[in-house]
């Protein structure tokens, strides 16, 4: 039974990482640096309907140490990116990330991550079940 597990665990990492060499692409005319394909490859890994904190993506992208830069990173992406959903990133404390700058980005997170089913709770937090840390 566990073989089969296994046969099935590398069967959808196997398909995700070719979905992710096509879809996780600069827009025409757009380099990104290292850093951001590292991150945005860490953030497509994210599963739908589950949110990862800035310090997760870091670490899984190999960065540990850097969810400041992570934030950077996707905020650089711009809330027309569907293909990376920069959308299931959250602070430590399962809270949504609120750029001062940008009035959009909230009610673009709320949207999106109620599309996936994912509802705040009564102190304003993603429940510490749709965390995959």
């Amino acid at each position: 039974m566990n073989d089969d597990r296994q046969l099935a665990r590398t069967i959808r990492e196997t398909v995700r990482a070719e979905i992710r060499r096509y879809v996780v692409l600069p827009p025409p005319g757009k380099e990104w640096t290292d850093f951001q394909r590292a991150v945005y490859d860490a953030v497509f890994m994210i599963p739908y309907g589950k949110v990862a904190t800035f310090g997760g993506v870091a670490r899984r992208s190999g960065h540990r140490g850097a969810a400041e830069s992570v934030g950077n990173a996707l905020r650089a992406l711009g809330y027309d990116c569907q293909s990376i959903p920069w959308w299931r990133v959250v602070y430590s404390d399962r809270k949504l990330p609120q750029f001062p700058d940008d009035p959009r980005d909230r009610p673009y997170r709320l949207c999106y991550l109620r599309r996936e089913g994912i509802e705040l709770d009564e102190h304003d937090r993603v429940p510490k079940r749709y965390v995959c840390d």
